[in-house]
C-alpha cells in the first residue's frame, strides 16, 4: 500500500484566507494526498490560569481559521482533487464543520479527550487520523477503545514526537510496526524533523500508512515555519524521492529506529503537561494548572 503523505498546514495561512488557498494548491502541486488544518479559539484551548500566567498566548487568536473560510477551502480542495482534513480543538468546531472537511485529525494533545470523539460520532461517520505524541502503547490501547466504542472504527494512528524540533535520534519509528501490530489499524507518522532521511526511514523501512509533515509556502514566511516546518519544495522532493527505488541501504539498522517500545520520551515531558485535561477539554492538565497558580 502507498503511504499517503497529509500537508498540516496549522496556521502557516497567517488569518489570510488568500494564503490558506494557495496552500492547498501548493500542496497538491508537491503531491500531498490531503491538507489538514487547524480550527480553534485561544479562549476554548486554555484554560485562563494558563492565560493569566502566560497572556502571550492570547497573540495566538490571529492564527485562528474562521468557521466562514470551511466553504471556499473544501471547494478549493475539491478543485484541486486533494482531500481536506481539520484538527477540531473544541466540539463547538465539529458541528460547524463537519460538511466541509473529509476526515478528523485527533491531535497528541487530545487523544486521551472523550468529548471530541463522541461530538465525532453523533455526525456520519468519517475517518478519523489520531496522534499519539507523548502516548504509551496503553494510552494507544485506551483510546482505540474509546474510539471503537462510539462507532468510530476507520481509524489512521499516527506515531508522533511531540517536540518542536524533534530530534531524529529520539523517534523511536520501530514503534510503527509495534503499534500496527497491537492496535490492528494502520500506523503512520506525523513528523517533527523535518529530516529527509527520517521520512524515508518511515515509508522505506517501517511502511509507514500515512505520513503528516508540517508545511509552508516556500517563502517561509507563516505564522508557525520553523525548523520543525518544511517547505513545499523541499516537500515535494522528499515525496517524490520516497516513490522511487528503494535503497538497499534501508534495510539496515539505524539509532533513528530506535527500540521499537511505545511510550514517551524524555524531550517530551514538557509539552506532555499542556495536554487537555479530559475533564473539561482545556489546556494544559490540572497538575499544570496548580503549577501555573502557585508560580505566575
Amino acid at each position: 500500500m502507498e503511504t499517503r503523505f497529509v500537508a498540516e498546514v496549522g496556521s502557516n495561512h497567517n488569518g489570510d484566507i488568500r494564503r490558506a488557498l494557495a496552500l492547498i494548491r501548493e500542496a497538491k502541486a508537491a503531491g500531498f494526498d490531503a491538507v489538514k488544518f487547524q480550527m480553534f479559539e485561544v479562549r476554548r484551548l486554555f484554560h485562563s490560569s494558563a492565560l493569566d500566567a502566560r497572556p502571550e498566548l492570547l497573540g495566538r487568536e490571529k492564527m485562528e481559521l474562521p468557521s466562514w473560510w470551511l466553504p471556499e477551502l473544501s471547494a478549493q480542495a475539491f478543485d484541486a482533487g486533494i482531500r481536506l482534513g481539520l484538527s477540531a480543538f473544541d466540539v463547538s468546531a465539529v458541528a460547524v464543520a463537519h460538511d466541509f472537511i473529509d476526515f478528523w485529525k485527533i491531535s497528541s494533545y487530545d487523544l486521551m479527550r472523550t468529548d471530541i470523539p463522541r461530538a465525532i460520532s453523533r455526525q456520519a461517520k468519517k475517518p478519523v487520523v489520531a496522534s499519539t505524541g507523548m502516548s504509551s502503547m496503553s494510552n494507544c490501547l485506551e483510546a482505540r477503545y474509546r474510539l471503537h466504542a462510539l462507532g468510530l472504527v476507520d481509524l489512521t494512528f499516527l506515531h508522533c514526537l511531540s517536540a518542536y524540533p524533534a530530534e531524529p535520534d529520539a523517534c523511536n519509528l520501530a514503534a510503527i510496526d509495534a503499534m500496527q501490530k497491537e492496535l490492528g489499524h494502520p500506523v503512520g507518522w506525523s513528523d517533527h524533523t523535518a529530516s529527509v532521511e527520517v521520512i524515508e526511514r518511515a515509508v522505506w523501512r517501517w511502511r509507514s500508512a500515512m505520513v503528516e509533515m508540517h508545511v509552508d509556502l516556500d517563502d517561509g514566511e507563516g505564522m508557525e515555519s520553523g525548523a520543525h516546518c518544511w517547505s513545499m519544495r523541499r516537500a515535494a522532493f522528499v515525496i517524490e524521492r520516497t516513490r522511487g527505488t528503494v535503497p538497499d541501504m534501508l534495510a539496515r539498522s539505524s539509532p533513528i529506529d530506535g527500540d521499537g517500545k511505545k511510550r514517551p520520551q524524555l524531550c517530551e515531558q514538557a509539552e506532555a503537561e499542556w495536554c487537555a485535561d479530559d475533564s473539561d477539554g482545556l489546556r494544559p492538565l490540572r497538575m499544570t494548572r496548580e503549577k501555573l497558580h502557585a508560580h505566575p
